[in-house]
């Protein structure tokens, strides 16, 4: 053997020796210094089970790695198996070069201590202190070739121990395969398929793709499946308090996901891919529920998460359910959650930015199917205070199902006109029907809308609770088109519309209290910015109404709406920025309102009084008619034909001219109603009038003109035969003498003409047509009590003379032609009365009658002895010289003492000597007044007897103290008259 052959061989044996040796040194090396390093830098603890070195694979592969938690036995690190296997190609490359790793079974625990403090934080703080390393110079980077890169049943636990909940996650069956990591110029333009699978928290995710990590642009592209993702687990687990709950939900997808760096274009992050989200079941924190979506699909076209730009290819909802509520409060539900949202703390403060970019969204089919709200108003429900006949809270609810919803071509913020269809039912099947195009800047709308037999019954538990709306269906037919301009929104409408069946009664009975067969709106025609509506006829066809009072004096009908809520208090600052509003809307001209005629067919009015002692019921049948050509315009009025019958007998029009609809209300109309029997008001009269109603008719002839919110009325009303019956003791009745008044305006024909004019402005607050009518009938009763004469008088056309009684000078018992005159009237005003009957009272002057009794007695017994001794033809009238012979023997005839002469015969005196002696001793008593206060009764009752005959029967002399004094500015030497009624 040669000596370089020596040398090789013994240079082979020492290469082999050493290599053999290294088996055993290289193993203990790496267990011992692992362990001890661990021992002196860390807390921890690093146990090695096994370590085999082959130095002819470069193969080492270590068994029962352990690394402990910091001071504690628990396992930080654990390795069941960890093989690297070098080669020797990277002596030709100058590269480290890996031929396999291979890692069985690892597990790793991993723990949130606190901000930004891990369970390992320590070990990344150990080369704090070691010195910074130059920074190698350009091209003389390490290469390095990773090949066959092999995990297999990894576990990784990880626990949030900042959490409440010490929230835990764990990784489970991982495995990992990578063919090659490297950066050797030969390989970086291959591609690398990594793969990797695990069950996370259970549920399985997989992953496969494409990276060439080290070329100049970087390059990769991943497949992930993602399959039964618990999100509920997940959100159970969320390190932030969420304002809502998550009940359960599930997340499946199949993600493409690419990313590319390039220096030469913008970095894209692109995501394609299907996502599935199923049983989902969010719900309030206190457990109401929010919404439920059985299946969620999306179909990714193409989404570049940096450049935001989203391509979908459809979005697909299964029968989603949205639950809407609102509290005693009036706050929604979104709302309260909002408020939570915005009580919790930010956990970074973010410094101001630049408005970003908007994003951009297409979606080529967005379709929602089988959809349904349910929605509850429990404020609504203490509004109205609803209940139900139990009497338990009735909750206002409502619940809209079979939403169907599509739409086309969706774009963002690009407005394109996008196709879509929306449908939805209230109780039926598909009562509302949507369809046309849409688009959103600016609002571009083309629709046509059909809504057939939507049942107005599914609200019934929004009205208030003295209303029960039993049946009504809504049915409508409309073309509707908005767009969107600068200055305001603009549109038009047309179609149709109506209500048919509708039947609103009382919660607690089944009476109706207003239904009609149908209300019909045709040719609807309308539009927006302006406003402006036409109609062509509104019909209202079979409809009734039952008006009722209570037992409590409460209408019905006044509780149609509910109360409002009482205005809210401004400051004084939102008040005076709101005066210009006001000022501006009151110059802004009326929208133009249009209806070409209003026709009313086979109505019926009730009505029911039960809040009289006797109840009171009545109902006008066949009430119908037609109004044409309403319109806003001051200058269009619409005439009015109205006509109806009262308990099918007693006929009622209305006609004339009306503009309801104008800013300013004109009203011309007339109204007349004939041959009303009043016999069915008795439960009226009986109560306040205190008596019953044997018959009666009530004719009225009405005229009330409006104009300027002037309002000058004529109410016309006669009351033909109108007799009471017997009395009914009423303790509302009133005591004014209603009988009287009765006899005082009804004339010879029995009937009462009464003509109540009435003028007012209706913007008074204080003015009311009814309380103006009310308040003149009162004052008829109290002037028929007070003044009838008067009364009589300004009825029968009597001027202002006092016909209340007669005046006599004093002791006289006659009358002047004035008074005659004055009784010739008072017995015409009788006979044109006949259910008067007139009451004659007579009285004396207990202080001027004595005197001038006398005088008239002495002149009627000078007249007397002239007369027998004369006998005076007609005309004749007494000369001086015979009326103091005449004188002379009545004072001789007179029985009382007289001045004697000294022969003892008469004295003759004195004609004023004479009277005064026969005055002095003439004897006025009590029975010569009264005979003066009777004398004064007959000569009146006898010039009324001559004047008129007939009405003898109907006079009637009172028996009265004769020296009652008179009423203040009245003769006392009088006749009074007194009215009363057979």
């Amino acid at each position: 053997m040669t000596r370089w052959g020596k040398y090789s061989l013994i240079t082979a044996a020492v290469v082999l020796g050493l290599m053999l040796l290294s088996m055993l040194i290289v193993p203990r090396q790496i267990i011992s210094r692992g362990t001890a390093w661990f021992a002196e830098n860390t807390h921890r603890t690093l146990r090695i089970e096994k370590v085999f070195f082959n130095p002819f694979t470069l193969t080492v592969e270590i068994e029962g790695l352990r690394l402990t938690e910091q001071s504690s036995s628990l396992p930080f690190i654990s390795v069941k198996r960890l093989m690297l296997s070098g080669s020797f190609s990277s002596l030709f490359h100058l590269a480290v070069i890996l031929d396999r790793l291979e890692l069985d079974e690892p597990f790793v625990n991993l723990e949130l201590l606190g901000k930004q403090e891990f369970n390992f934080s320590d070990l990344t703080r150990l080369g704090g202190d070691m010195p910074a390393t130059k920074p190698e110079k350009p091209g003389s980077s390490l290469h390095f070739s990773f090949n066959n890169i092999m995990l297999n049943g990894g576990k990784i636990d990880f626990t949030d121990q900042t959490s409440a909940k010490k929230s835990q996650h764990q990784i489970r069956e991982l495995s990992l395969s990578i063919p090659f990591i490297s950066n050797i110029p030969y390989l970086t333009d291959e591609y690398v398929n990594p793969q990797l699978r695990m069950l996370l928290n259970g549920s399985e995710i997989r992953a496969d793709g494409q990276l060439k990590p080290f070329q100049d642009s970087l390059e990769t592209s991943l497949s992930l499946l993602l399959d039964d993702i618990d999100l509920a687990f997940y959100a159970f687990h969320s390190p932030v308090p969420l304002p809502v709950e998550i009940k359960s939900g599930v997340l499946d997808a199949q993600i493409d996901l690419a990313y590319r760096v390039s220096s030469t274009a913008q970095s894209k992050l692109l995501l394609g891919g299907d996502l599935a989200l199923t049983d989902v079941d969010i719900r309030e924190l206190d457990g109401r529920e929010l919404f439920s979506l059985p299946t969620l699909i999306l179909d990714l076209d193409r989404v570049d998460l940096i450049q935001q730009d989203f391509n979908l290819l459809s979005l697909d909802l299964y029968e989603p359910q949205l639950y809407l509520n609102r509290d005693p409060q009036g706050r929604w539900n979104f709302e309260r959650i909002q408020a939570q949202l915005r009580g919790e703390p930010t956990l970074v403060e973010t410094e101001e930015r630049q408005p970003a970019s908007l994003p951009r969204l297409k979606i080529a089919h967005l379709q929602l199917q089988d959809g349904k709200i349910h929605y509850r108003d429990d404020f609504v429900s203490d509004a109205v205070q609803v209940s139900t006949a139990s009497g338990a809270a009735k909750i206002p609810q409502l619940e809209v199902g079979k939403l169907n919803f599509e739409i086309a071509d969706l774009t963002y913020p690009e407005s394109t006109p996008s196709p879509f269809s929306f449908k939805a039912a209230i109780g039926g099947k598909e009562d509302i029907d949507i369809s046309g195009s849409f688009a959103h800047s600016p609002l571009r709308l083309q629709a046509q809308t059909r809504i057939a037999a939507l049942p107005l019954a599914e609200f019934n538990d929004f009205l208030p609770q003295n209303l029960n709306l039993k049946e009504g269906k809504l049915a409508a037919k409309l073309a509707i088109t908005l767009a969107e301009t600068p200055e305001e929104l603009r549109g038009s409408f047309s179609g149709r519309a109506g209500i048919s069946s509708f039947n609103l009664r009382a919660p607690l009975s089944d009476g109706e209290l207003l239904g009609w067969e149908n209300l019909g709106l045709e040719g609807i025609k309308g539009g927006i910015g302006p406003f402006a509506l036409k109609v062509k006829e509104v019909a209202l066809s079979r409809y009734l109404a039952n008006i009722l009072i209570d037992r409590k004096g409460k209408i019905n009908l006044i509780g149609l709406t509910a109360a409002e809520p009482e205005p809210a208090v401004e400051s004084e600052k939102p008040r005076a920025t709101a005066e210009p509003e006001v000022a501006a809307s009151e110059t802004a001209p009326p929208p133009d309102i249009r209806i070409d005629a209003l026709t009313l067919q086979g109505g019926t009015v009730s009505f029911t009084d039960r809040h009289l002692p006797n109840t009171f019921t009545t109902t006008m049948y066949e009430l119908g008619g037609r109004i044409t050509g309403m319109a806003s315009a001051e200058e269009m009025l619409a005439d009015v034909d109205l006509r109806g019958q009262l308990e099918n007998h007693s006929p009622l029009s209305i006609s004339g001219k009306l503009n309801p609809l104008s800013k300013d209300l004109f009203s011309d109309l007339t109204i007349h109603f004939e041959d009303i029997d009043l016999a069915p008001l008795t439960p009226y009269s009986g109560t306040y009038l205190g008596y019953v109603i044997d018959k009666g008719k009530l004719y009225l002839d009405l005229n009330y003109h409006i104009e300027h919110q002037q309002i000058v009325a004529q109410n016309k009303i006669l009351i033909d035969q109108f007799t009471f019956g017997e009395p009914v003791k009423s303790a509302q009745a009133t005591s004014l003498p209603i009988g009287l008044a009765i006899a005082l305006l009804k004339d010879q024909n029995g009937e009462i003409h009464l003509d109540v004019p009435i003028s007012g402005n209706l913007n008074d607050p204080s003015f009311s047509i009814a309380g103006t009518i009310f308040t003149v009938l009162k004052n008829l009763l109290v002037k028929a009590a007070s003044s009838p004469f008067s009364l009589l008088a300004s009825i029968l056309g009597g001027g202002s003379e006092d016909f209340s009684q007669i005046s006599f000078l004093p002791g006289r018992a006659s009358l002047t032609a004035g008074d005659q005159n004055l009784l010739g009237k008072l017995a015409k005003m009788l006979s044109e009365r006949p259910a008067l009957k007139l009451e004659i009272s007579a009285f004396i002057d207990p202080e001027n009658d004595p005197e001038g009794y006398r005088q008239i007695e002495l002149k009627r017994l000078i007249a007397a002895e002239w007369q027998r001794q004369v006998e005076p033809q007609e005309g004749q009238e007494m000369t001086p010289e015979e009326y103091l012979e005449n004188l002379w023997q009545v004072y001789k005839q007179a029985k009382f003492p007289k001045p004697r002469n000294v022969l003892g015969m008469q004295k003759k005196l004195p004609a004023n000597e004479l009277e005064k002696l026969l005055l002095a001793n003439m004897r006025v008593g009590d029975e010569e007044l009264h005979r003066l206060a009777k004398a004064r009764a007959a000569v009146v009752q006898e010039e009324l007897i001559r004047q008129n005959p007939a009405i003898k029967p109907r006079m009637f002399l009172k028996n009265v103290e004769i020296a009652t004094p008179p009423e203040k500015d009245k003769a006392a030497a009088r006749v009074e008259f007194g009215i009363g009624a057979n």
